[in-house]
């Protein structure tokens, strides 16, 4: 039986390059090999799958590793429940799945920097050429990508299993709600008021500045002050990367993650929000106050991770509102490597600009510098 076991795997592999662009549903092994199949249990210890020809197998779980339906929907097996019954029903639902007029784009999964197209190909060669949502077009080179995911439901992956998983697992979010996605319009800018406060950062430190009396009529900032706020914000950012590391950093106690928590807190407008894709909600993106964001960060348990930022700019100029503050977006990518995979996300962070005075220079405006709500940038 072993033999044969050996044997069916060995057929898998050999089928592998002919098959795994077509439609339909495939499985992924630890050898980073793959081949037509389906999975049709799991528990703890072990996974079944039928194989093309109705053949059933029983395997080790930590040897098959990715799944594929017909639609082109993938399913990780790492985030199988290990109780048998629980796993059934994800592995039905998985495969019950129906495609149809939702699945509109076809998906491009760029290997570095990692980042998940939405278009569609014109033509696939050794070059992609496709087309944006917004109607553009572009190419780019078949080796700088991980896979190809088709709206028809086929796929190839063009690295090796054991590293596309990695990045598919953390991205998933991203992955549906761009094959949906539909040509949009970017809305202009619009200034708002800070956002209501929530119960879960109500106990945030306050500024240590006082805030200066709301103004009735709105005063645009000059074109210095637009340059000097503009590269304070994008410190701001920087500053929250530094503090963000510390939260997350192996070697610090409790008490000292708690003291970063608490400094980073002080930076944010009360109530702000933290958007985050999450691979336990394969529909859209979650949104957590900053509060809970930052207390999750502190207790994530990989051996060594390291957040960086790169690209900061700010989108435009500062928009002022009728109670003397002024707004802005600062964007750039998040990267967050944990050893075991690495992460890239685009994202904007709402800046406001606070009015202060000081108590000897009662003409001189002076802001201090918080971020609201931070959001994903989804991949166009």
């Amino acid at each position: 039986m072993k033999f044969l076991q050996r044997l069916g795997i060995g057929l898998l592999v050999g089928i592998a390059l002919c098959l795994q662009s077509q439609a339909q549903e495939y499985l992924y092994f630890n050898t980073g090999s793959g081949g037509a199949g389906k999975l049709v249990s799991a528990n703890e210890e072990k996974v079944g799958m039928l194989l093309e020809g109705s053949k059933s197998w029983n395997t080790g779980r930590d040897r098959v590793i990715m799944a594929f339906n017909q639609v082109g929907n993938y399913l990780i097996v790492e985030d199988l429940s290990k109780d048998e019954a629980q796993a059934l029903e994800q592995i039905n639902s998985f495969y019950n799945e129906a495609g149809g007029s939702k699945i509109v784009n076809d998906i491009l999964i760029k290997a570095a920097p990692f980042e998940i197209i939405a278009c569609t190909i014109t033509s696939d060669g050794d070059a992609i050429n496709y087309r944006t949502t917004d109607g553009n077009s572009a190419a780019i080179n078949r080796d700088d990508l991980l896979a190809i995911i088709k709206r028809d439901g086929s796929h190839q992956l063009l690295k090796d299993a054991t590293e596309v998983v990695v990045n598919l697992r953390t991205n998933y979010a991203k992955f549906q709600q761009l094959r949906t996605l539909k040509k949009t319009t970017p809305e202009p800018f619009k200034p708002t008021t800070a956002p209501s406060p929530q119960t879960s950062v109500a106990q945030a430190p306050k500024p240590e500045i006082e805030a200066a009396a709301p103004s009735k009529e709105k005063k645009k900032l000059t074109p210095e002050e637009q340059k000097l706020y503009k590269a304070r914000s994008i410190a701001k950012v920087t500053e929250l990367t530094k503090l963000l590391n510390d939260i997350v950093d192996k070697t610090k106690s409790k008490s000292e993650k708690d003291e970063a928590i608490k400094e980073a807190l002080k930076i944010f407008v009360p109530g702000s929000q933290m958007e985050v894709s999450s691979v336990n909600n394969p529909v859209k993106l979650a949104s957590r106050s900053v509060e809970d964001y930052l207390t999750r960060l502190s207790k994530l348990n990989y051996p060594k991770i390291e957040i960086t930022t790169a690209n900061l700019a700010m989108v435009e100029d500062f928009e002022s509102d009728d109670k003397g503050n002024h707004w802005g977006i600062v964007t750039g990518e998040q990267v967050f490597d944990a050893g075991v995979f690495r992460d890239v996300t685009k994202k904007n962070y709402k800046i406001k600009l606070q009015p202060y005075k000081k108590a000897e220079k009662e003409n001189e405006r002076n802001y201090q510098v918080l971020i609201g709500s931070v959001s994903v940038v989804v991949s166009q």
